[in-house]
């Protein structure tokens, strides 16, 4: 059995994202399903914020992830992306959910405490394209 080491933080919260996601997809708790994939769409989000901190040279993104995105593009001479549409726009979309997950504790819904695994997917693949995009 080889082991693999690696020392990047980006990989290991990766792989914390990915390992979250299968949990959810192998739980019979509509409970458990729901904390896995909370805790896939976290981790998969501080991986990407990390990815486009590095890919261009800027820190403090996770305050108003949108604005220093942008000015961290612009400082860098790069032409703006548009949130409103493509991949951009589905990030917003996780962005707005990790939010809920993180900041919104007193006024989540069970519903939303039990969100389907479906999510965790759609996280992934999302934020996947967005590293893509950001590399």
């Amino acid at each position: 059995m080889s082991i693999k080491l690696v020392d990047s933080t980006n990989y290991h919260l990766w792989t914390d994202a990915l390992h979250f996601r299968q949990l959810a997809r192998q739980s019979g708790s509509d409970w458990d399903r729901g904390t896995y994939v909370r805790g896939c769409i976290r981790e998969a989000w501080t991986a990407f914020e990390m990815v486009c901190g590095e890919a261009l040279n800027a820190t403090g993104l996770g305050n108003r992830f949108r604005e220093g995105f942008d000015k961290a593009v612009a400082a860098k001479g790069l032409k703006a992306v548009d949130w409103s549409q493509g991949i951009w726009q589905k990030i917003l979309v996780v962005y707005s959910t990790r939010k809920e997950f993180v900041h919104v504790h007193s006024s989540i819904t069970k519903e939303r405490l039990c969100t389907p695994q479906s999510e965790a997917d759609k996280a992934i693949e999302i934020l996947r394209e967005g590293i893509k995009a950001v590399c």
